[in-house]
């Protein structure tokens, strides 16, 4: 017997919970859920994407060679490169009429990436460019060396030249800061890296990750930089 509903219809009322399951709901058009969603529980998501954990990390302070086999031949790596920074340029005299104080060594480049892998790669860390001296013809800082992983590279800061110019910063992502010329008396920092701090006072070296080295003051050799280094993680 057919049943024939009339007037209001059927409300929410007068279904008992339970009556209407899964099997009876099909083709929901979207227009119809609209307001207010009930809250999804995550234990009913499932085939969800897993963003992969690394499974190791190595760090490189001198020159050497990643194996790729002992890290389980992955299929790439993602590096960071930071190079070394420049020495900063030693003082001439005693006075600024005799010659003056040097000049700040640059700090080093960084530079990060993915890298493919297929096997052993060579790893270059940059040495920390040394401080010039108080002699005639030894004034002048040496650059800092650049640090290399695969097609991932960070340059060394230039060296201060005495009574010429201060070292440049780096190449890379984020370039290296120059280093600074002192004003009268006051000392000549050298440029920082990214994450590296730079000598600060009278030939103070560069003390972490590619920092500068300081100028010398007036009769002080200049300070050395700090060496770059090499992070990778699979």
């Amino acid at each position: 017997m057919a049943i024939t509903i009339s007037g209001s219809g059927i409300t929410s009322a007068n279904i008992a919970d339970g009556t209407i399951v899964n099997a009876d709901v099909a083709d929901v058009a979207a227009s119809k859920l609209t307001g207010a969603l009930p809250a999804i529980s995550g234990a009913n998501l499932t085939n969800l994407p897993v963003a992969a954990a690394a499974s190791g990390a190595a760090e490189f302070t001198a020159d050497g060679t990643w194996n790729w086999a002992d890290a389980g031949s992955p299929s790439e790596v993602f590096v960071t490169v930071v190079g070394a920074g420049g020495g900063g340029s030693g003082g001439s005299g005693n006075t600024a009429a005799v010659g003056g104080p040097g000049r700040g060594g640059g700090g080093g480049g960084w530079n990060q990436g993915v890298v493919s892998v297929t096997g052993n790669v060579s790893v270059t860390v940059g040495s920390g460019g040394i401080g010039g001296w108080t002699t005639p013809g030894v004034y002048n800082g040496t650059a800092g060396g650049a640090s290399t992983f695969g097609t991932i590279s960070a340059g060394g800061g230039g060296g201060g030249t005495h009574g010429v110019s201060v070292g440049a910063g780096g190449s890379g992502l984020v370039a290296g800061e120059p280093g600074e010329v002192p004003d009268g008396y006051a000392y000549g920092p050298g440029g920082k890296s990214f994450i590296g701090k730079a000598g600060y006072s009278n030939g103070q070296d560069g003390s972490l990750l590619g920092g500068g080295g300081a100028a010398g003051r007036y009769v002080g050799a200049g300070g050395d930089g700090a060496d770059g280094i090499v992070f990778i993680v699979w």
